[in-house]
C-alpha cells in the first residue's frame, strides 16, 4: 500500500493516519536543512499520471487518416480513367457508364 510507512529492518507497517497523533506531539524543529537540488530523486523527473487513462496520440491517427485519404483519391483517379475508357470504347456517355453496375453490363447495342 502506498499510504503507509514501513520500518525496513522489522517489516512493520503503519498507515499515515495511525501516525498522526504521535507526529502532532513532536516538537517543530527550529532550523531545517534542505537537500541540494542535485540530490533530488523525484523532483524534476517525469512521472506517469495515475489519475487519468492513457491518451492516444493524435499524430499517428492523423497520419493514418491522411494516408487513407490519399489512397482513396488515387483509387478515385484510377476509377475515373477506367470509366472514361469504357465510355469511349462503348461510345456511351460517361454518366451512363457510371450508372451501370460494371463494364460487363455495358454493350454497344444497349
Amino acid at each position: 500500500m502506498k499510504s503507509e510507512v514501513v520500518h525496513s529492518p522489522t517489516g512493520r507497517r503503519l498507515t499515515y493516519g495511525a501516525l498522526v497523533d504521535a507526529a502532532a506531539k513532536l516538537p517543530v524543529p527550529d532550523k531545517v536543512t534542505l537537500k541540494d537540488a542535485k540530490d533530488f530523486t523525484l523532483i524534476g523527473t517525469p512521472a506517469k499520471r495515475l489519475d487519468t487513462p492513457a491518451k492516444p496520440r493524435i499524430r499517428p491517427v492523423r497520419t493514418a487518416l491522411e494516408k487513407q485519404r490519399d489512397d482513396l483519391l488515387a483509387f478515385a483517379g484510377v476509377l475515373d480513367e477506367r470509366l472514361a475508357g469504357i465510355a469511349q470504347d462503348c461510345d456511351a456517355p460517361l454518366y451512363l457508364v457510371c450508372l451501370l453496375s460494371g463494364p460487363a453490363k455495358v454493350s454497344k447495342n444497349s
